[in-house]
């Protein structure tokens, strides 16, 4: 049997974080108040915006802030439900790389 390429059903390398290098939720603003809407917006919002736009059905894990905000509770675009949408975890991490590489967020 041929060996498989090194591509080939292997995962892709990942850009890693040290923990030590992240702030906790908490620390970052998302209190136990945030907790409990994200989980009550989810309920009402199951699906990721962004899979559904790509024709996928994928079910949604996080709540993402669509303008990123970056002093946790106390910024006025935290809370308005306009500024949220359910986003998995890979469209997640995609939208907040380019937020990153873009300067908006940390």
């Amino acid at each position: 049997m041929p060996a498989i390429p090194p591509s080939i059903g292997r995962s892709r390398s990942k850009l890693t974080r040290s923990p030590e290098s992240r702030e906790s939720a908490a620390k970052r603003g998302y209190s136990y108040r945030w907790q409990k809407y994200a989980k009550s917006y989810l309920a009402q919002h199951p699906l990721c915006i962004h899979c559904e736009q790509a024709g996928r059905t994928t079910l949604a894990s996080l709540v993402d802030h669509i303008t990123p905000v970056l002093h946790g509770e106390t910024d006025p675009n935290f809370w308005p439900a306009t500024n949220h949408q359910p986003l998995c975890r890979r469209c997640h991490a995609r939208k907040t790389t380019k937020d990153i590489q873009l300067g908006l967020t940390r």
